[in-house]
């Protein structure tokens, strides 16, 4: 399908989002969802975000299984891993990092109801 909003070398970057952290930086996947949706908050721009869904899939999926404990759903942070969160007191970014996961989460579960609402709503049409 033809990407209006991106060049073929930008999606061949884009690409590599899925298999590794947005720029090498843990709490970049995270604002990744958090971009998406206020972008749809603001512009509902549906094609967009069903052109972006795959990727946002895949990201979720990546995230949810590499990075995610599984009985509490918190984020494990891996030390191998770098975090950009730089407005933490004493350098603690455990917390920061926590609520960001939530707020990521909380944002890719609205992006997949609009994503199902849309559906429901092409199939009506049909």
């Amino acid at each position: 399908s033809t990407n209006k909003y991106a060049s073929e070398e930008e999606m061949d970057a884009r690409v590599q989002v899925t298999e590794s952290h947005v720029n090498g930086i843990v709490d970049y996947s995270l604002w990744f969802f958090i971009c998406h949706w206020l972008y749809q908050r603001y512009f509902g721009d549906e094609s967009f975000l069903k052109q972006e869904w795959q990727l946002l899939e895949i990201r979720l999926i990546n995230l949810v299984e590499l990075c995610s404990d599984k009985e509490k759903g918190w984020f494990v942070e891996h030390e191998s891993e770098w975090v950009f969160i730089d407005w933490t007191v004493e350098g603690d970014k455990s917390v920061p990092l926590q609520i960001i996961w939530w707020w990521a989460l909380d944002c890719a579960h609205d992006l997949a109801n609009s994503m199902l609402l849309m559906s429901v709503d092409d199939e009506a049409k049909e």
